[in-house]
């Protein structure tokens, strides 16, 4: 279909180009056959004209000088001479046509030259009567002469009328062909045009019924993950319960500090999935809204969720940066936040596992309305070309062997996009990468609850490091 519609505009392109190409031929056809009019054909005619109308006053002289008797005034007639034979030189200095030179040179020359002559030898009886034989002989020579001259510029004039009549029905054959020539081009381009346009809504219909359907199965792909999100959540929910009954009998049992701190820790975890469960469970049955009004610390969140990686993290040797940074609210519930936050630790120290140095930085930015989080390792980074995608479901960095499904990062970019927020990755200059993102900040809370906050078990060091 695309290429359907690039053909079609591709012709419609080449059809007006044919068209522009085929009216600047004839057009430069047309002033080259004006320009032939104008400086050789329509000058010619006009020295002949002249040639003739000299010719004309010269008969009218002689016939005069002839009946006038002696003496006979000659100077009229040698003016309208050189009248002649000045419009006779101008056509010479015209270029030639075919035939022209020819007539000039056999026809025209000798004929002027005869009658020179004539009206030298006519000039030599100015004094004699009119019933002079000598001199009626010498006016029959002129007048033959005359007529000589006369015939000569008449076939030279046929010679110049032909190019310059030919010429102006060529423009105006051509000026017609060039206008039906344009009409139908024109046709045809519209024509092609129209057969576009017909393509391009037919094509526009169909991507848009394809849209449509993209936006239905994406929507209904939503629904059902948010049911399996329900429902994962709701399963979740007995398992935790029954490992905190499970936690609550043996710190009723042992009584002893190691194993009531060991149980502090694992009821802290515990409360966290708690959290993060209820969250997700809240989040799929609203159909992925954020809950109205919901706020939750960055800096406890922050704690809680770096304090379960070190502790999952056991003695592997990474550390933890977390650099100091105001207290802030995000709008997001802490459950949510604490899986995003999650998410975004577990990467980082998945892909540190095989690095020289294991360590990954975590950063926070409060701004006015958005509060900038950032979390970076020193794994080997994302690889070319796989940036744009790292945030889509089931995508893995090519030669990637860690385990998942490729559902964590996806899981953040749903959580923090369905919130207000955005996503991205970019290049940290230690050759890891820089995970982050950004919520919408939520307003101040209370100083009584920013305390509590801050009570609460998890809102541990902002530096922590892996104990033994």
């Amino acid at each position: 279909m695309l290429l359907v519609i690039v053909c079609a505009f591709a012709v419609t392109a080449l059809a007006f180009l044919s068209s522009s190409i085929a009216s600047y031929l004839v057009a430069s056809s047309i002033d080259d056959e004006t320009s032939d009019l104008l400086s050789n054909a329509l000058p010619s005619v006009r020295a002949i004209v002249q040639a003739h109308r000299g010719l004309r006053r010269l008969r009218e002289s002689t016939s005069e000088a002839v009946l006038a008797g002696p003496p006979r005034n000659m100077a009229q007639a040698n003016q309208h001479m050189k009248e002649l034979e000045q419009a006779v030189a101008a056509e010479a200095q015209t270029p030639w046509y075919p035939g022209e030179i020819e007539i000039y040179d056999e026809r025209v020359l000798p004929s002027l030259s005869a009658l020179h002559e004539a009206l030298d030898d006519f000039e030599r009886f100015d004094g004699a009567p009119l019933d002079d034989p000598a001199l009626r002989a010498s006016a029959m020579r002129l007048e033959g002469a005359e007529n000589r001259v006369d015939a000569a510029l008449e076939d030279w004039e046929d010679v110049n009328h032909e190019p310059a009549f030919g010429g102006a029905a060529r423009i105006l054959q051509s000026r017609r062909n060039v206008a039906r020539a344009t009409l139908y081009l024109d046709i045809g381009c519209s024509i092609v045009a129209l057969v576009a346009t017909l393509y391009v809504i037919g094509f526009a219909r169909h991507f848009e019924a394809v849209m449509r359907r993209n936006v239905q199965l994406e929507a209904e792909r939503a629904e059902e993950l948010d049911l399996v999100a329900q429902r994962i959540a709701h399963d979740l929910m007995s398992p935790l319960a029954a490992v905190s009954l499970t936690l609550n009998a043996i710190e009723r049992k042992h009584k002893d500090d190691e194993t009531a701190r060991a149980v502090q820790r694992a009821q802290r975890v515990l409360e966290r999935s708690r959290r993060m469960v209820h969250g997700i469970y809240a989040f799929a049955r609203a159909s992925a809204a954020p809950a109205p009004g919901a706020a939750a610390p960055l800096r406890a969140a922050v704690s809680d969720a770096v304090t379960a990686l070190l502790a999952s993290e056991g003695d592997s040797g990474l550390t933890v940066d977390v650099q100091s940074f105001e207290e802030v609210d995000v709008k997001m519930e802490r459950g949510l936040l604490d899986t995003v936050l999650t998410n975004l630790l577990s990467n980082a120290s998945k892909y540190t596992a095989k690095a020289p140095v294991r360590r990954v930085t975590v950063r926070a930015r409060a701004e006015a309305t958005r509060v900038h989080v950032e979390v970076e390792d020193t794994g080997p980074g994302v690889p070319v070309g796989f940036v744009d995608v790292v945030f889509e479901p089931y995508k893995r960095a090519p030669g990637s062997c860690e385990g998942g499904l490729g559902l964590g990062l996806a899981t953040v970019k749903r959580l923090v996009c369905a919130h207000g927020g955005v996503v991205g990755i970019r290049h940290a200059p230690s050759g890891g990468a820089i995970f982050w993102f950004e919520l919408p900040r939520a307003p101040a809370r209370a100083a009584a609850t920013e305390s509590a906050e801050r009570e609460a078990p998890g809102a541990g060091t902002l530096h922590p490091r892996p104990s033994g």
